[in-house]
């Protein structure tokens, strides 16, 4: 009798496990971008990813079937991320160029750029670090605004899918939305115009 009992049970969770597989993992290589670019560290972002997996698989029972996963997914990683590395101080070593942009995962795609001439040395690390000024932009927003602006501009889901990951209704996100967008415009605006770049 324990033995039935034992295999009903087993049957179900086995379904889970390759439901999960089949669904969740294909999705991973999204969720590593996403996480590097929240981290903006490929150690921590493939940290924050194998987190997100655990949580999202210990918590898939519960996961609504024929809602939208990737939004689901994502609401973890942004919890998770503002749970855990928010906090988190960004020390920048002194390192030669080519240092930095290994360091910075660059070096691959940027060898071909330090060769041409056109492009100088300083114009790619100034492209870093006017990301880095979003990313520090992005930072000062409130929560609910940081995580609308990363779930429909920078991952790309719709209105409706944010609305749903969060919980939250289309209006909300929107208005949400509107306001993040303009608090980003005006604390790049200063930083544009303190370099002088405006």
């Amino acid at each position: 009798m324990a033995r039935n009992h034992l295999a009903s049970w087993q049957a179900p969770q086995q379904d889970l496990v390759a439901e999960f597989e089949a669904t969740v993992l294909p999705l991973r290589d999204e969720l590593k971008k996403a996480a590097l670019r929240l981290t903006q560290s490929p150690e921590s972002a493939e940290d924050l990813v194998q987190e997100t997996l655990m949580h999202a698989y210990r918590g898939f029972g519960q996961f609504k079937r024929g809602t939208n996963l990737k939004g689901w997914l994502m609401k973890i990683m942004l919890n998770l991320f503002i749970s855990h590395y928010r906090h988190q101080q960004r020390t920048v070593p002194t390192v030669s160029l080519e240092g930095l942009l290994e360091e910075l995962g660059l070096a691959e795609e940027n060898a071909d750029l330090l060769l041409d001439e056109a492009v100088s040395p300083e114009e790619i690390v100034m492209a870093r670090v006017m990301d880095d000024e979003v990313a520090k932009a992005l930072e000062q927003l409130p929560d609910n605004f940081r995580e609308i602006v990363i779930l429909c501009d920078i991952e790309g889901l719709s209105y409706a899918e944010a609305a749903e990951a969060l919980g939250i209704p289309i209006g909300t996100v929107r208005s949400r939305l509107s306001r993040a967008r303009e608090t980003l415009r005006r604390l790049l605006w200063d930083y544009a115009k303190k370099r002088r770049l405006i």
